[in-house]
């Protein structure tokens, strides 16, 4: 996943105008894309391709009503490389879009794997939190344990004292 900074560097547009992109068009976005639940919003693969369309269709000179029919047809771009900065891609020689489309991949699985990382640091620093939860629950329970017994032995020593008096008072 990428984050939205490297997004707009990559499509060559400002963080107002992805965000105003997103506030236009926020049913062909994640919510992470979105913001909704994350701390940070994140790019999946398809909110790439999402934001390079309407880069490129921009570039176009679309309306952005005649963008979201575009976007609700289904139409993306095969790659977000075809939006940056306007530039032709037939003119780029095969050597540097093979560069390109290597680096923005790299990125990509970089972001994701980072990703995951970082959410299975997070599940494990629960896992702690519960484990820390769950032992002093126990100890509570041994506490309370040791209460009954403690308990259940001075009534069986009432018990045994009341058995007592009775035979010899019997």
């Amino acid at each position: 996943m990428t984050k939205i900074g490297q997004v707009a560097s990559m499509l060559g547009v400002t963080l107002n105008t992805l965000k105003n992109w997103q506030d236009r068009y926020p049913d062909y976005f994640s919510k992470s894309a979105l913001g909704q639940g994350v701390s940070q919003r994140v790019f999946t693969e398809s909110d790439i391709l999402t934001a390079a369309t309407i880069a490129k269709l921009r570039a176009d000179k679309l309306d952005f009503d005649a963008i979201g029919e575009q976007l609700e047809d289904g139409y993306r771009v095969d790659s977000p490389q075809v939006a940056n900065f306007g530039v032709d891609m037939r003119m780029v020689p095969a050597a540097a879009v093979e560069q390109i489309l290597d680096s923005t991949e790299i990125k990509t699985a970089l972001a994701q794997v980072t990703a995951e990382r970082d959410k299975l640091l997070e599940l494990l620093e629960k896992s702690d939190e519960e484990k820390r939860e769950l032992y002093a629950r126990v100890e509570a329970l041994q506490d309370q344990i040791g209460e009954l017994r403690e308990r259940a032995a001075r009534a069986e020593g009432r018990l045994e004292e009341k058995d007592k008096r009775r035979r010899w008072f019997g």
